[in-house]
């Protein structure tokens, strides 16, 4: 900010000055600078809250950022927006983390704040995964809406989501992972959910073989797979649902494993009924005659006339594959309207509004 003179070597020099002495934000005008520190640093907490709360320390920070917002809220009574945009991995997702928990540090009382911050580790589980330059990189983008009483509290909040990457769910590039949930499920699921769903070991799914990574250094999918769940409670999904959801789950996995059997000379099929098939049929509640319907045929309306058409090899994959990405997709929007019903209770439409936009990354090469 004190620079006399903006060119790229001397502005590139203090950036990587400050860096090294782990001043990792920055300012341009109102526009707050940070560079992903890749490691914990001491610049978050309570006492951090405070400073920042009383104005005690002035210095770029994310704190700050929230703090003018939240104060030009109040004072202005006017909505207001905080935007995250970066790379792949640069940290926007941790920072609109930081940005929420100073707002309900500072908007508290009411409980509703402990619940949107439990949202996070629902969201990264069914919507994060782990990319060949970001452990935990978000595949979709959120809008999270934190509605405000008109004393300042937090009353409420809602989130939209856009652009869940659903191709991940069928085929990810060697040396990255599927989405969280998948592996978190497989490493922490208790014996009688284990033995209800049929779960396998990662490594025998064919939908997460394909890439031969299975873990991240330092994370314990079993850990975090409890701690969704506790998250999934605190959220109130009730426990027979969220059985539901890891049944979905296993059903996607499965479907990966559904084969085909070529019935005829044209390269037409039907699914081989064995392990994979039943299971499906089991957890989704249909039928194999149901299963194989939809797999092996294709229906179309024509002249009010209904033609069934048999389908190939390949076609009878994709339509595999499409049913998997289908599946999770609604999966994911029916979890974002749970959250959303149980974060509105007590919401109370004032006109005042935090939103926070965490938006995809792109890599630039």
């Amino acid at each position: 900010m004190q620079l006399s003179y903006l060119s790229e070597p001397s502005v590139l020099y203090n950036l990587q000055y400050r860096y090294s002495q782990d001043m990792i934000y920055t300012k341009a005008g109102p526009v707050l600078v940070a560079v992903n520190p890749f490691k914990k640093v001491a610049l978050y907490g309570n006492e951090y809250i405070k400073a920042y709360r009383n104005k005690t320390m002035d210095s770029p920070h994310v704190y700050a950022i929230a703090d003018s917002a939240l104060r030009e809220m109040k004072s202005d009574e006017v909505n207001q927006s905080i935007i995250i945009s970066g790379e792949s991995g640069a940290g926007k997702t941790e920072t609109a983390k930081i940005a929420m928990q100073y707002l309900a540090s500072l908007g508290g009382g009411s409980g509703i704040e402990y619940e949107i911050l439990q949202t996070n580790p629902i969201l990264e589980a069914f919507g994060n995964a782990k990319t060949l330059r970001n452990d935990n990189s978000s595949r979709f983008g959120k809008l999270i809406e934190i509605h405000f009483s008109t004393t300042g509290r937090i009353c409420g909040a809602m989130i939209q989501t856009f652009l869940l990457e659903k191709s991940r769910v069928v085929q990810c590039a060697v040396g990255e992972r599927s989405y969280h949930i998948f592996y978190q499920l497989c490493a922490g699921a208790p014996t009688t959910l284990r033995e209800k769903l049929n779960l396998k070991k990662v490594d025998e799914y064919k939908y997460l073989k394909q890439s031969c990574c299975y873990s991240i250094a330092g994370v314990d999918d079993a850990e975090m797979f409890r701690a969704v769940t506790e998250a999934m409670n605190i959220v109130h999904i009730s426990k027979e649902d969220q059985d539901n959801v890891f049944a979905m789950v296993s059903a996607v996995l499965w479907l990966g494993d559904v084969s085909f059997t070529i019935i005829d000379n044209e390269n037409h099929v039907e699914i081989t009924v064995e392990e994979a098939a039943e299971t499906v049929s089991r957890l989704l509640g249909c039928s194999i005659e149901d299963l194989n319907l939809v797999l092996s045929k294709r229906h179309m309306k024509v002249n009010n006339e209904n033609i069934v058409q048999k389908l190939t090899l390949t076609q009878a994959t994709d339509t595999r594959d499409a049913l998997a990405k289908a599946l999770y997709a609604s999966l994911f929007e029916w979890l974002v309207e749970q959250i959303n019903k149980s974060l509105s209770v007590g919401k109370r439409r004032t006109g005042r509004s935090i939103s926070i936009l965490d938006i995809y990354g792109f890599e630039s090469i």
